[in-house]
């Protein structure tokens, strides 16, 4: 690590280590997968519970590989416990509108609250990372409002700051691509429903089986934007590539398949 990130990941382990009885919200992503690390070397893997909140909201694979990285890296003794949550019970949040993320984390902070408690600990800590705080989350509101405490930010980690310290400390996530929830593809306004969101996972599953992983598919009426990481647009401006998507995707009813120059 350079000197700056390896004083800041210091900093982090002895802030962690004055923190009672520490539970880390997991999602599977490097910033939750790296404090989670932190906590553990901190405080001794038995010492620290692992909350992973499982929902219709996250795909299959995303479930799958946050219980890969658990198993496959963290000690056996590692305390790893899923939350199953129901998004869908609240129908303000499958309403869709500008609420929806402070709604959907109130939800799952208060659920993974209660399990820690139950659990016998007593500090939820969350993976918010410093640049997030110059991006629209108004889940963010949601943690205040309980008080949960977001180390990285408290030290200054950036996301490169994050990803340079899960490389030095070996984490198997370290370059995976930021991810979001599958609500976050619908439009404000439009309706979440459960054959939707499964929709979604399935479309992104067959461009993410083309060689496109991290992907995003947004539908939007007739047609749907797909969002690539910028380093395989080489990949999708190949003809047979965007034949084989755009035929998938018009075989499905959709009119028009987008790309976002912008990327991910």
């Amino acid at each position: 690590m350079s000197n700056q990130v390896t004083k800041k990941y210091q900093e982090l382990l002895d802030l962690l280590r004055t923190l009672p009885k520490l539970a880390v919200a997991y999602s599977g992503g490097v910033d939750s997968t790296l404090l989670c690390h932190a906590a553990s070397t901190a405080k001794g893997p038995e010492q620290v519970l692992v909350l992973l909140a499982t929902s219709c909201l996250l795909s299959r694979q995303t479930v799958l590989a946050a219980e890969d990285v658990i198993n496959s890296f963290f000690p056996a003794t590692t305390r790893f416990h899923q939350v199953d949550i129901d998004p869908l019970a609240d129908r303000a949040f499958a309403a869709n509108d500008r609420q929806r993320c402070y709604l959907c984390k109130s939800r799952i902070y208060d659920r993974l609250l209660a399990e820690m408690y139950r659990l016998g600990f007593s500090t939820l800590i969350d993976g918010t990372n410093l640049d997030d705080l110059n991006q629209t989350r108004p889940g963010l509101r949601a943690l205040q409002e309980r008080g949960i405490r977001i180390p990285l930010v408290e030290i200054g980690f950036t996301k490169a700051d994050i990803r340079e310290a899960a490389r030095q400390s070996g984490l198997p996530n370290a370059e995976l691509p930021s991810n979001s929830c599958l609500a976050t593809r619908i439009a404000t306004g439009t309706a979440i429903s459960r054959e939707r969101l499964s929709e979604i996972e399935r479309w992104e599953e067959e461009v993410h089986s083309a060689g496109f992983p991290g992907c995003r598919v947004r539908p939007r009426g007739d047609h749907v934007h797909l969002e690539v990481q910028e380093a395989h647009w080489k990949r999708l401006a190949d003809p047979a590539m965007r034949s084989r998507i755009a035929a998938y995707f018009q075989a499905i009813g959709f009119a028009t398949v987008a790309v976002d120059l912008v990327g991910r």
